[in-house]
């Protein structure tokens, strides 16, 4: 039944291309993409049974011992989930109408990526104006996108200085000839930027291409689900985490912490996962810096080492309160795996409830975050709004700045 949905989405949405009707592109973008964030999302009962399986998967793991007990639980884990109804009730698609409304509240674009029969179209909606720029062959793109990851998890590495140099020369070629594929065309005006790409764009760092250097610019899941974010206070009540084994990542937090009133800070022993789902009920921003891993085969199995093991992302998805900002100072947590709905730990967290999520979609330099992570709290403790911290951040860290993306409602 979902495969029949998904091709008669991709037929509607290659009709109303062909049409040449923003209003028809978007209503169709919007069933094809991320339906999950238009279901209501529900607290999933408290399941002890669950909560122990992923304590003794948590401990296997961290010692890397018995692989065929692990694969048991996570398939025991997974299935306890789907037993899980929901809500069964779902947003309405945004029209045409009211999201231009809320882009010129909040004055913003929004830059839709749509991949449909090998070709590439933007639609792109302003307060003002509703236009689609087509943007030519998927097969022009595909090659720039298949060796990003690989770029990006390069240039994250020790290297030596002449082969970091041109490592990272790379990079910023790619990087550009990507932004000349999607963006220069466009010719986006001044303002802030909401993203809406399809699922093959999903690893792209979009603070880095040339277009959007200094601009305020958030990742949504879809436009419906930008539209309909609630406003929200600057946080204030911060939680920050170092986990084991990486280098820099008590000093990246106590020097964060210098820009919060009364923060909680966890390090050490206490930096532990029971410690961290409790006082993480007190914060409304949660900041972990630790070992980060994308399980590609299920994303909400993907973790951060804490001091007793990893907290896996259906820990992680699981919070109440769910706080208003995460920020992972990890490797990989932004990475999303699938298609025009992708999952991921940063997905998962803004369904629960989260209205920001700051990570990486690749390999994050341990010596670069710990740079950059002091400076962008500084600016989220003023009441900088998440996306221009993070741009303002960027630009204020110069050439070859970490790949961090803003997901959900950066503003």
């Amino acid at each position: 039944m979902s495969q029949a949905l998904t091709r008669l989405g991709r037929l509607g949405l290659r009709l109303a291309l062909d049409r040449g009707d923003p209003a028809l592109v978007l209503e169709w973008s919007e069933r094809t993409r991320a339906a999950s964030s238009r279901v209501v999302p529900v607290r999933p009962p408290s399941d002890p049974d669950q909560a122990a399986d992923l304590a003794e998967l948590r401990t296997l793991v961290a010692f890397g011992t018995e692989a065929a007990r692990q694969q048991e639980l996570r398939r025991r884990v997974r299935e306890r989930t789907w037993r899980f109804g929901g809500s069964h009730e779902t947003h309405p698609i945004c029209t045409l109408a009211a999201l231009q409304e809320a882009l010129g509240r909040r004055r913003t674009t929004l830059v839709a990526l749509l991949a449909c029969d090998d070709t590439v179209t933007a639609l792109v909606v302003s307060a003002a104006d509703a236009h689609l720029q087509p943007l030519g062959s998927m097969a022009t793109v595909a090659p720039l996108l298949a060796g990003l990851a690989a770029d990006l998890d390069v240039a994250a590495t020790d290297l030596p200085t002449g082969m970091a140099a041109s490592v990272r020369a790379g990079l910023r070629e790619r990087l550009a000839r990507l932004d000349a594929a999607l963006l220069t065309p466009l010719g986006l005006s001044a303002g802030r930027v909401a993203l809406t790409p399809s699922g093959q764009f999903g690893q792209v760092p979009w603070p880095l291409l040339p277009s959007l250097a200094g601009v305020g610019v958030t990742v949504a899941r879809s436009a419906t689900a930008w539209a309909n974010a609630p406003e929200a206070p600057p946080p204030r009540r911060a939680l920050l985490v170092a986990g084991p084994h990486l280098a820099r990542a008590t000093d990246e937090i106590e020097a964060c912490a210098t820009h919060w009133h009364d923060p909680t800070c966890l390090v050490g022993p206490a930096a532990g996962v029971r410690n961290l789902l409790r006082t993480s009920r007190r914060a409304d921003i949660v900041h972990v810096a630790a070992h980060g891993h994308h399980h590609a085969q299920n994303p909400l199995f993907s973790s951060a080492d804490l001091a007793d093991g990893p907290v896996f992302g259906y820990e992680v998805q699981r919070l109440r309160p769910v706080p208003g900002v995460v920020v992972f100072s990890a490797c990989d947590l932004g990475r999303r795996t699938g298609g025009d709905d992708p999952l991921g730990v940063a997905t998962a967290l803004l369904h629960a409830g989260a209205r920001t999520v700051l990570a990486s979609p690749a390999a994050l330099a341990d010596a670069d975050a710990a740079r950059l992570m002091p400076d962008l709290h500084a600016r989220l403790a003023a009441g900088v709004p998440a996306a221009d911290a993070l741009a303002a951040s960027l630009t204020a860290f110069g050439p070859d700045a970490p790949p961090l993306v803003c997901f959900g409602a950066g503003w």
